[in-house]
């Protein structure tokens, strides 16, 4: 649980929060946010550590709502439009 709940979702939520401004073309990152998912990524690594796995799993989860609700806010403020068009010829 230590490796995929604080490893694994620590380079997810970096690489997300990396690249999702840049492909949607929106605002960087804020330095708050990335104190909030360095700090839930620490706390989740400190409770799975000390065998407290209730309270792991809750920062766990909120971890994942911070960056779902990240990625929600930046897809909602996007730049990007598809066009209205197919761009392939209607056969």
């Amino acid at each position: 649980m230590l490796k995929i709940q604080c490893f694994e979702a620590s380079f997810a939520t970096g690489f997300l929060m990396t690249a999702l401004p840049r492909f949607l073309e929106t605002t960087p990152t804020r330095w708050w946010q990335l104190f909030v998912s360095l700090c839930l990524a620490l706390a989740v690594g400190v409770s799975l550590t000390v065998d407290s796995f209730r309270v792991g799993q809750w920062f766990y989860l909120a971890l994942m709502g911070h960056v779902a609700l990240f990625g929600l806010r930046r897809l909602r403020t996007r730049t990007i439009h598809h066009p209205s068009s197919p761009s392939f010829p209607p056969v």
